[in-house]
């Protein structure tokens, strides 16, 4: 009796499992909208990083135009001149990560 009750458990459960597996091969697919939260989100998010891809440069061109003024105003003292130098270079470190940050969000939501 053990063996035929094991044996109809087997079996029931081998069926269940073809007949879904079938169900689901044969189910057709379905492709739901985006909802109207994301793809405004997603448009903002664009229209966002679009102004920062202009922003950044044009700021850290100015940055860097007024340190230079800034070191140019220095009088040939050698520690302002060499704080003005140093803070042109973290500008323009700054402004590179910032556009490349920029560009690798925009580059990502263009395939979302």
């Amino acid at each position: 009796m053990k063996s035929v009750k094991k044996f109809l458990v087997n079996r029931t459960t081998y069926l269940f499992a073809v007949m879904m597996l079938a169900l689901m091969a044969a189910a057709p697919a379905t492709f739901a909208a985006d909802p109207a939260i994301v793809t405004n989100a997603k448009k903002l998010a664009q229209d966002a990083l679009t102004w920062v891809l202009v922003l950044i440069p044009v700021t850290g061109a100015l940055m860097v135009g007024y340190h230079a003024w800034m070191k140019s105003m220095a009088d040939g003292d050698p520690g302002a001149i060499a704080e003005r130098n140093k803070k042109i270079k973290n500008t323009i470190v700054g402004s590179v990560i910032g556009v490349s940050a920029s560009g690798i969000v925009t580059a990502l939501l263009a395939y979302f």
